[in-house]
């Protein structure tokens, strides 16, 4: 009979929980008529790939228009200029987001920042399907394909 006790080690890779300032819920987003509202979110390659690039997707509900750019990382410095240029070119009012790090200067995008509960990615269905429809749709399909195949080594998309 074993009377020692383990002590259980604390993760060592989840580094103290960074909170968004100045966060306002989407419960709080205006709902007037004729503003435009939108749905933004980052998508990252699949960490076996060994490639940091990023997808930066925002979707307008009403007009079903997607609009997207690719990033070479998640920092900060690289999705604020990203960001900027696609509600530059989008009459946005107001977009919501995830809780995620990358979006810690929302107040830099040039548009009214919401956010969704925490966990609560239903919030925003409508890039969350096109971000599974980019991921599932087209790699898969092009990777399997007879037509279409491509070496693993060389993935056909950043999805």
């Amino acid at each position: 009979m074993c009377t020692r006790r383990i002590k259980k080690r604390s993760p060592r890779r989840l580094g103290k929980k960074i909170l968004i300032p100045d966060r306002i819920s989407l419960r709080y987003r205006p709902d007037e008529p004729g503003m435009v509202h939108a749905e933004g979110d980052l998508f990252v390659t699949p960490t076996k790939l060994g490639v940091k690039t990023c997808g930066l997707l925002v979707v307008v509900p009403e007009t079903h228009l997607l609009s997207g750019s690719i990033v070479p990382d998640k920092m900060t410095a690289t999705i604020v200029p990203a960001m900027r240029h696609i509600t530059s070119s989008l009459p946005l009012d107001t977009c919501t987001f995830d809780n995620g790090i990358e979006n810690i200067h929302h107040k830099e995008f040039g548009v009214d920042s919401y956010f969704c509960d925490k966990g609560s990615p239903w919030q925003k269905p409508h890039v969350e399907s096109s971000t599974a429809l980019l991921d599932s749709g087209s790699c898969r399909k092009a990777r399997t394909s007879r037509k279409y195949r491509t070496p693993r080594s060389n993935p056909c998309c950043i999805c």
